[in-house]
């Protein structure tokens, strides 16, 4: 993270400690409305892709939430801002991605939507380790897309909180009917027993051809999730040669690497590795405060053919890479 990003999350603080009074009296007498446009600028002003919400608190009595809203590059710039909060006291929390919270009612462009009334079906992708949900509510014939997706959304973050939504739900769409869907506990249980059985280790292997007809071999971690590593905004390869015959490798091999290991304790998680008749390419997500990437050059200082690069990358738009080939 930039040292401009910190300054600027500095600066909310310190316009935060400057006039939380009076938002609390304002919405204590029901005038919060005046300070949304203030609140959106100093959020904002942090990096304009971030959104805030204000809610009733789970331990305090208000809450103040600034989210990321699932942007990979953006979990980091949150992360910080929650660590840099104020502490807790009885009258504000701080949370940087929204909370669980009770399935009432909500109203979006003049529809109301009961949460509770929400039912479900889901098919579970195992090598993902999520759900992919087809949601229906009785207000969706008067509703338009854009209300539709976004009380999806606000319903998942209700449910499971936008972290658990993140980690567990991958497609979400709207279903015609309700059919045979399930209540919101019922999808909270089957999300609870995903969560469950869930090793964040699957890896598929897909075999591929360069532009000029040479084979090579991408191996990818498909269950590894960026909300899992808010931290991790470092892309680091590790080159190294081989020996082996492509067709013979035994693709789980490198999971043994000495590399790997070094790595993976350094909280440097392995996400992809492709292979071709004479290199080997490890893929990892690195927090830079760590010292992963200083590791990574002085193996590969000892080891000849080997060569590191490291770069910023907290969307992980390298994995892109291997799903589509």
């Amino acid at each position: 993270m930039s040292g401009r990003t910190r300054r600027r999350i500095a600066a909310f603080w310190d316009w935060w400690s400057a006039n939380r009074g009076a938002i609390t009296s304002a919405i204590d007498n029901g005038t919060i409305g005046q300070w949304i446009a203030a609140l959106t600028g100093v959020v904002h002003a942090i990096d304009d892709g971030l959104a805030w919400e204000l809610m009733p608190g789970t331990d305090s009595t208000h809450a103040l939430v600034v989210t990321a809203e699932g942007k990979g590059e953006l979990i980091e710039i949150a992360e910080e801002w929650r660590s840099s909060a104020p502490p807790v006291d009885a009258t504000w929390e701080y949370h940087g991605s929204r909370p669980r919270g009770p399935l009432d009612a909500m109203t979006i462009g003049g529809l109301s939507f009961g949460l509770g009334d929400v039912r479900a079906r889901w098919t579970v992708d195992l090598g993902r380790e999520r759900l992919d949900v087809s949601l229906w509510h009785p207000t969706w014939t008067a509703a338009n897309p854009g209300q539709v997706a976004l009380f999806s959304g606000l319903f998942l973050d209700r449910l499971l909180g936008e972290v658990d939504k993140q980690r567990w739900i991958g497609a979400v769409d709207a279903a015609e009917s309700a059919g045979s869907g399930a209540d919101p506990s019922s999808l909270k249980a089957a999300v609870e027993g995903l969560a469950g059985m869930a090793t964040r280790q699957k890896w598929l292997t897909v075999a591929r051809r360069s532009a000029d007809g040479r084979p090579f071999l991408v191996a990818y971690n498909e269950a590894l999730k960026r909300i899992d590593h808010p931290r991790a905004t470092w892309h680091l390869v590790v080159e190294m040669g081989r020996d082996a015959d492509l067709a013979t490798q035994d693709t789980p091999s490198w999971r043994n690497d000495d590399i790997v290991t070094r790595l993976e304790e350094r909280q440097a998680p392995l996400a992809g590795v492709v292979t071709d008749a004479d290199r080997r390419f490890l893929h990892f997500v690195v927090n830079p405060a760590e010292d992963a990437i200083i590791a990574a050059r002085e193996w590969a200082s000892q080891i000849p053919r080997a060569r590191v690069e490291a770069h910023a990358d907290p969307g992980w738009r390298f994995r892109e890479a291997f799903v589509e080939g």
